[in-house]
């Protein structure tokens, strides 16, 4: 969370849930989504619209490291990344 909170814009993102091996977050001024984008496209349609105007090098250095942008076996396994199900509300 605090690499989120860190990168994005204040107020942009609210944890709804966390525990110890979940969380469920609420994002602002998000892009449209298809179902005929990759996961990393999806992604960025999310975050790129929040991430701090000071932060974009940082973020784009490292949100690959928190996030699974990939459907190969490599990234959906490793530890520490966020993996979802992005649900439209």
């Amino acid at each position: 969370m605090e690499f989120l909170f860190t990168h994005l814009q204040p107020g942009s993102v609210v944890p709804f849930y966390c525990d110890t091996d979940s969380m469920f977050v609420g994002l602002t001024n998000s892009r449209p989504r298809t179902e005929d984008m990759t996961t990393e496209e999806k992604l960025r349609a999310l975050y790129d619209p929040i991430v701090r105007p000071d932060m974009k090098d940082s973020w784009e250095s490292k949100w690959k490291d928190w996030f699974v942008t990939t459907d190969s076996v490599h990234d959906q396994r490793k530890p520490g990344k966020l993996k979802g199900i992005m649900h439209r509300v």
